[in-house]
């Protein structure tokens, strides 16, 4: 019996304390994460063991900046920032993850802490795996490194559209000369 690989859908854009956990997807078609359902079933399968559902929680923090990961995230229907601190106190968000992606990228990159700081935007459940769990499953040339290869050149893409956008709509670079001075005045673009 032949198996097919269900498409990966576009890319468009610590403690388990106060987090409720629920039942695990049985098939890697129910999951809501796109890139846990683009395995095949036996893939999934495989990794089931290692994965636990969690209920993020509006306003939570999954990361502080410069924290240890210990668990990645794969979002269902939950929602999370990506937000860094500048010098002057003032924050910004670099990314949103959701049902597209994986919280905890640094991990599969080699990293072992975050740069920034994630928060959960919009409430709803993910699927959880121990950071070392997913530093084992990643070894060259597996389906699940294919896919985060595949996730992580579409993230990038997307962090520079929006720099490109910012560009744009704010007239040049927020950070010139001097470190950050001041945020220029955002332009009005008019449509025609």
């Amino acid at each position: 019996m032949s198996q097919t690989r269900p498409p990966l859908l576009a890319v468009m854009h610590g403690s388990t304390r106060g987090r409720r956990r629920g039942p695990l997807p049985a098939t890697a078609a129910s999951t809501g994460n796109s890139i846990l359902a683009a395995l095949l079933a036996t893939e999934y399968k495989h990794l089931l063991p290692k994965l636990e559902h969690v209920v993020l929680k509006r306003g939570e923090t999954v990361y502080r900046a410069d924290q240890r990961i210990e668990a990645v995230y794969f979002p269902e229907d939950a929602v999370v920032a990506r937000v860094d601190s500048m010098a002057n106190g003032r924050t910004v968000e670099v990314g949103i993850i959701g049902r597209e992606g994986l919280l905890g990228i640094n991990i599969f990159l080699g990293g072992m802490v975050t740069p920034d700081k994630a928060i959960v935007q919009l409430s709803g459940g993910a699927m959880r795996m121990r950071a070392k769990d997913l530093r084992k499953e990643v070894r060259f040339g597996s389906p699940l490194q294919r896919l985060l290869l595949s996730y992580g050149r579409a993230f990038l893409a997307v962090i520079s559209q929006s720099v490109a956008c910012r560009e744009t709509c704010f007239g040049g670079p927020l950070c010139l000369r001097d470190g950050c001075a001041s945020a220029p005045t955002p332009r009005v673009i008019q449509a025609h």
